[in-house]
Formats: C-alpha cells, sequence, structure tokens
C-alpha cells in the first residue's frame, strides 16, 4: 500500500540510547513498538518533520527500526530493507 509514497531513509551504526535520544530530539509521539528476533521497529509522528501518511488510522512520519548495532530511519516510512 506504500508504493505512491515518497521518503528518504538512512542508516547509520549505533547504540541502544541513540534511539532513545532521537525519539526526544524528534518529539516523537510513538504509536507503534514492535520487537522481533532482536530487531525492534517504531513509529510514530513527530511535529518537527514535515508530512505525514496515516497507518492503522494514525498520524505517521517516522518510522526507526534497531537492530541492536544500527539504526534505520525512514521518514514517513523505511523503504526498503531494513
Amino acid at each position: 500500500h506504500c508504493k505512491d509514497v515518497d521518503g528518504v531513509s538512512i542508516s547509520w551504526q549505533a547504540k541502544t540510547q541513540h534511539v532513545s535520544a532521537l525519539l526526544r530530539k524528534l518529539d516523537v509521539q510513538v504509536h507503534t513498538k514492535q520487537t522481533i528476533g532482536g530487531l525492534t521497529v517504531i513509529c510514530g509522528y513527530s511535529p518537527k518533520v514535515v508530512g505525514c501518511i496515516y497507518l492503522d488510522g494514525h498520524k505517521t512520519n517516522v518510522q526507526i527500526a534497531f537492530d541492536g548495532q544500527t539504526i534505520t530511519v525512514g521518514c514517513p516510512l523505511i523503504l526498503g530493507d531494513y
């Protein structure tokens, strides 16, 4: 359902505390957090990021995936593998 969504994704090496710091810095209002097999994926809305899509009825413009070593951030979603 995201074939017409334009966005940007970026990845970098990080530690667990960087995820929390990023969420605070962007003032992300988290609406979904899932951990599957060591990968944590967080979806939410940041008033500091322009635009949004609706995901399960929630405004979403930030998606963060963290595997313990690498953070991948997508706006509004991570496009591609993570």
